[in-house]
């Protein structure tokens, strides 16, 4: 299972080059209804070769308290129709694999936890970056935390706000350098935390970036570390500009 749906860095760039930069986003949902309601066209419900039997394990497996109480979870995280899809094409692909006596919520159970792991696998990798390198992975996820999912941040504006958070917030993690900090982030893709996107520049300066696992898990992770007030009060109520 992957996170971002997007395939195109492992192209050759005299491919990339070729294809069109239009992309299309669709809204997250604004109800919980509305996403319930999502989920069951995406498993076919409202189609017209659905067999009644089908149609009618959809509605019944809905309505199962269990599986609306993760959908709910799921909805209060992110309730981006992207991730939905994910979590419907896990759902059925455990469903169509399962074993005799395991019941459809607790395979939904699954699904969810595979898409939206409770404990990400990168909490350890998290919890051990220096304090240079966990502010550079700050500033990244306070410009993409209210983004969707697959939204990107240029390193310049990492820069930025890296140097700004030196020079007025905390002295200890001044910019060394310039290409310090690109190197840092491209440490942080090498590590899985975050995904570069290179399809338009290889330029460090031009050089993209997002996040490589879930906002709401990343940024849980990052307010069980202990930071220095100031830095603290910087990430909590500092929008970005």
């Amino acid at each position: 299972m992957v996170q971002h749906q997007n395939f195109m860095t492992s192209l050759e760039k005299r491919v990339r080059s070729r294809l069109s930069t239009a992309r299309i986003l669709f809204h997250p949902a604004m109800t919980v209804e509305e996403y319930l309601a999502a989920f069951e066209r995406f498993l076919g419900k409202e189609n017209d070769d659905c067999s009644r039997e089908w149609s009618k394990f959809v509605g019944d497996f809905v309505s199962d308290p269990k599986v609306t109480a993760e959908l709910n979870y799921m909805f209060s995280a992110n309730s981006s129709y992207m991730l939905l899809k994910q979590l419907t094409s896990a759902f059925l692909c455990l469903f169509l694999s399962r074993t005799e006596g395991t019941s459809a919520a607790e395979l939904f159970a699954e699904a969810v936890e595979m898409i939206m792991p409770s404990k990400h696998e990168s909490e350890g990798k998290i919890k051990s970056l220096s304090m240079w390198s966990l502010c550079v992975l700050l500033c990244v996820y306070r410009r993409l935390r209210s983004c969707p999912q697959s939204a990107t941040v240029g390193y310049r504006k990492i820069l930025q706000d890296f140097r700004r958070v030196g020079n007025t917030v905390d002295s200890r993690v001044r910019v060394p350098s310039d290409l310090a900090v690109y190197k840092e982030l491209d440490r942080l893709v090498e590590l899985g935390l975050l995904e570069a996107d290179t399809s338009k520049a290889n330029n460090m300066v031009f050089r993209r970036c997002s996040l490589n696992m879930n906002t709401q898990n990343l940024g849980k992770i990052l307010r069980e570390i202990t930071l220095p007030a100031a830095i603290e009060y910087w990430f909590e109520t500092q929008a970005a500009e």
